[in-house]
This record gives C-alpha cells, sequence and structure tokens, in this order.
C-alpha cells in the first residue's frame, strides 16, 4: 500500500514538474537515476569497483560540451589538472579525484537535499537545474586525519538530463 502510495505521490509530482517542459520531466529522470546509483554505489562497503562504476558513469552523463566542472576541494594536486574549468574533464581525472571514497568501510550516506533552480533563472533563458546534495560520512578508522571533519560534501548539478558539475569538498574544522 505505502508503495502505490508513494508511486501515486511521485507520478503526480512528476507530472506538475512535467507541465515546465518535457526536458524538465527527463531531467529529474536522470535525478532520480543519480539517486539510486549514489545509494547504492556510495554506502556500506565502498570498492574501487563501485567508485569506478559512480564515475563512469558520470563521466557518461555529463554534458558533451566543455563546460562541465568538478570542483574538488579536498586534493590540491587535483586542482591543478583542472586548472582550465573549460577543459573537458576525463575519467582518469574523476577516478582520480573520488580515490578518497575507495575501499573504505561503514561508509553511510545522507541525503541531503534537492534544490530546484529553474525559478533563478530569467524567463529567456530557463532551464531545468537540480542540485542533488549529499553528505557521506566515514565511520572506523577512515578519518582523513586532525583538523579535518569525517564527512565529504558531495553535489551534482543536473541541467537539461546532463551532470554540469560536481562539488567535492572536505571540510576543515
Amino acid at each position: 500500500m505505502k508503495r502505490l502510495f508513494l508511486s501515486a505521490v511521485v507520478f503526480i509530482s512528476a507530472n506538475a514538474f512535467a507541465q515546465r517542459n518535457t526536458q524538465d520531466s527527463l531531467n529529474l529522470a536522470k535525478v532520480y537515476e543519480i539517486q539510486q546509483l549514489v545509494k547504492q554505489k556510495l554506502s556500506g562497503t565502498v570498492t574501487e569497483q563501485d567508485v569506478l562504476d559512480f564515475v563512469t558513469y558520470i563521466n557518461n552523463s555529463k554534458s558533451t560540451t566543455p563546460q562541465f566542472q568538478f570542483i574538488g576541494l579536498m586534493n590540491p594536486d587535483l586542482d591543478v589538472m583542472n586548472s582550465d574549468p573549460n577543459q573537458p574533464i576525463n575519467l582518469e581525472y574523476l577516478n582520480q579525484a573520488f580515490t578518497q571514497l575507495k575501499n573504505k568501510k561503514n561508509v553511510r550516506i545522507e541525503f541531503v537535499g534537492i534544490e530546484d533552480y529553474y525559478d533563478f533563472y530569467d524567463a529567456s533563458h530557463k532551464k531545468s537545474d537540480y542540485l542533488l546534495k549529499y553528505k557521506i560520512y566515514f565511520i572506523n578508522d577512515t578519518s582523513f586525519g586532525i583538523n579535518t571533519s569525517n564527512y565529504v560534501d558531495l553535489r551534482i548539478d543536473v541541467i537539461n538530463s546532463k551532470v554540469s558539475s560536481i562539488f567535492y569538498i572536505l571540510s576543515k574544522v
């Protein structure tokens, strides 16, 4: 019964959003797909293969224009690799960027929420834009050491059914 109710709510919500335009309903489908993948691959015990599957998916889902951006504030060496935000980002770069997640045990994902930026754009530039926000917590000896928190902020921006940017931030305490 709960599934039927939840399906009805999702269907009604999707239809309400779809009234904005068809692209928005496609974008919502991509957002849901990403949510499922994050939950499946980046929680529990995260293997190297899980990370590779995740970054391969992101790489295949990203915008084909060079406007895709990865903003990694964890590793200054990676920022040098992405010194030009207009340069396309390849699979190798993404895989390196997510090395912090590889072979971790007891990883917990907290879904923070989804921001809808449709109304942020002026009328002549309206587009479907959702930002997924997560906190990835590391438990049991997987801390990054003193002066750092034990979680990573992960944000994935999805515009018109394409991943347009990823924010991956390890906060200082």
